[in-house]
Order: C-alpha cells, then sequence, then structure tokens
C-alpha cells in the first residue's frame, strides 16, 4: 500500500514532465546559488501562483498538465507538482506522511486508529 502510495505522488508521464520542466524554466532557479534558494523559491513561487481545493476531484485536479495550465490543484496534485519539480532539479528529497491521532483513518482495521494528516518533504544531503 505505501508504494502504491508514494508512486501515486511521484510518478509522472512524459508529456507532465515536459510541462513541469518549462514551468521549472519560468521560475529562473538557475540563478540561485544553494539548494536552500531553490526550495524556498519553489514554495514561494507554487503558494503565489496555484491554489489548492477541497472541493474539487477527479483525474484533472491531479494531472499536472490541467494543474499547470489552471493553476488550480487538489491537495494531491500539488504535492505531484511539488515531487515533479524537485525531481527534475535533482534535489534528494524523501515524502512521508506522519501519523496522527485524527482525521482521515489510514486503514479501518488498525487497532490504533492511526491516521494520516498531511505529507512532508525530507531534503537529503
Amino acid at each position: 500500500m505505501a508504494k502504491r502510495i508514494f508512486q501515486n505522488y511521484t510518478t509522472v508521464t512524459d508529456k507532465e514532465t515536459k510541462k513541469v520542466k518549462d514551468l521549472v524554466s519560468d521560475m529562473k532557479l538557475k540563478d540561485l546559488a544553494t539548494e536552500t534558494d531553490k526550495i524556498v523559491a519553489i514554495e514561494n513561487y507554487i503558494k503565489s501562483n496555484f491554489a489548492t481545493r477541497e472541493d474539487i476531484d477527479g483525474e484533472n485536479a491531479n494531472n499536472l498538465e490541467n494543474v499547470i495550465k489552471t493553476k488550480l490543484a487538489s491537495q494531491a496534485g500539488i504535492t505531484r507538482l511539488y515531487s515533479a519539480i524537485l525531481k527534475i532539479l535533482g534535489l534528494n528529497t524523501n515524502l512521508y506522511w506522519p501519523l496522527t491521532g485524527k482525521n482521515i483513518p489510514l486503514k479501518k482495521t488498525l487497532r490504533t486508529g492511526t491516521t494520516v494528516k498531511t505529507q512532508y518533504y525530507i531534503f537529503l544531503q
């Protein structure tokens, strides 16, 4: 299950990769000296130019071609966008989901009632 979830957020098509590469070149990240500067610039760019909404659903909300065109995505679509940008830039990251005691159940049969609230990136050096 974890592998499938990870692949849903990190696998992109060739067409999506091309669109993300075009977006990355528009961000003008090559002039930035450090990885930290690039990460901050990516976050600022996405927060300033894209919106997420919980009430949108369907394939278009996660499809990076559509997300880049409309500047609107689901939370999963924005996560896929971040993942694709970081991968294209060669930034070594891991995506993980911390477990909490509330929100969306991971699996109803879990004895602990453990759930997933949000995801995070860990930047490796």
